[in-house]
């Protein structure tokens, strides 16, 4: 089903780019809601990578500043 969903979704966004419309309005509201849903998707996904970096920075922070001289004072 998302398959065809984002097949479809493909085509009208190749016809958008060479008729100049834009792809929200010529897609159904059931494609729309699927392209909203992998959006929210991704930037959730992205939301969570940027995080997991940052935590890994602050952890290996931390650890340097145990092992250095300044932070075992």
């Amino acid at each position: 089903m998302s398959g065809s969903i984002q097949e479809s979704i493909d085509r009208k966004r190749q016809e958008a780019i060479k008729t100049g419309v834009a792809l929200m309005k010529l897609l159904t509201p059931s494609e729309a809601d699927f392209l909203r849903e992998q959006r929210r998707q991704a930037v959730n996904a992205s939301a969570r990578r940027s995080y997991a970096r940052n935590r890994v920075k602050e952890v290996a922070d931390q650890i340097r500043k145990q092992k250095t001289p300044e932070g075992k004072r």
